[in-house]
């Protein structure tokens, strides 16, 4: 498209400017392809108002490229701007940690841990941990390797160069000995 495109301009009756040819193009691309691009998006993302941010800034894209798309190709450059889009959309680390609900009320239901909670829980995970350090060292690299590094108990014989029924008689042995230390022996006692 070139400037000559872009300044042919239909005016209504009053003589006032209304719209160019490039944006009467676009309003015919999107009537055209508009209903194939909402069922490609509601692919992806799986509802309905979301399919239609991500066409508004599809159809934003269109605007600011439309003289540099070939017209040939642009069903296909369509098609994978508006999957593109989703996909950014489902990357966005904002959807991951926002809580959607349908009214306010559902918001009351959302549970989030109080400090008292947060603070047992880290506690807690200190005195596993001071257990595991008083470990005997076979049992502890045992329990190390299987819970802390999550290796399997094939793997954990490999390393050691071990049989792989010592390492599950060592984590059972050592998850008996740690229960021992951390009921007879905690560092904070919670109550």
């Amino acid at each position: 498209m070139g400037d000559d495109m872009i300044t042919t301009i239909r005016t209504n009756r009053d003589g006032i400017d209304t719209q160019t040819i490039e944006e009467k193009e676009i309003a015919l691309i999107i009537e055209k392809y508009e209903l194939e691009l909402k069922y490609l998006a509601f692919r992806y993302l799986r509802n309905w108002s979301l399919v239609d941010d991500v066409l508004q800034e599809v159809y934003l894209k269109l605007f600011l490229n439309l003289d540099l798309i070939n017209q040939q190709t642009i069903k296909h450059w369509l098609y994978t701007t508006t999957r593109n889009q989703c996909l950014d959309y489902l990357r966005n680390k904002h959807l991951k940690y926002t809580t959607l609900v349908e009214t306010p009320e559902d918001l009351q239901k959302v549970h989030y841990p109080s400090a008292e909670t947060t603070m047992i829980e880290q506690l807690e995970e200190f005195n596993l941990r001071q257990g595991i350090s008083t470990l005997p060292p076979k049992y502890r690299n045992a329990i190390e390797l299987f819970y802390i590094n999550e290796l399997t108990c094939r793997e954990i014989s490999l390393l050691l160069n071990l049989n792989i029924c010592t390492i599950r008689s060592r984590l059972h042995r050592g998850r008996k000995l740690l229960r021992e230390i951390i009921l007879n022996n905690t560092v904070f006692d919670i109550e």
